[in-house]
């Protein structure tokens, strides 16, 4: 499957609220190659449908594949969230940097 194919396949599940990002990892700013930037948004968010981007890269890619690996591969359903019936964590990952505080 293509990185563009992997990343549709886990916006089921981002879209329905399964996936959250952390208030850390989204506000987290790196330099690389001379542009400060959050990289890892940069790159989901220029993702689009049909349209071949140079900005969609490595980190989307792994995005994608650790969304289907956590939802996809173990039978998990894209169905919408419900927050009132549930709020175990075991229902919502979180992408969660690995060098954090």
């Amino acid at each position: 499957m293509k990185s563009a194919d992997r990343a549709v396949a886990a916006s089921a599940y981002v879209n329905s609220g399964h996936v959250q990002l952390t208030r850390f990892a989204h506000e987290k700013l790196v330099n690389y190659k001379g542009v400060l930037r959050n990289h890892f948004v940069y790159q989901v968010v220029a993702f689009g449908v049909g349209e071949e981007s140079p900005d969609t890269g490595v980190l989307l890619t792994a995005f994608a594949d650790g969304v289907l690996g956590a939802f996809a591969m173990s039978g998990y359903a894209a169905g919408p969230l419900d927050r009132q019936q549930s709020t175990s964590t075991t229902e919502t990952h979180r992408c969660i940097p690995t060098n954090g505080p």
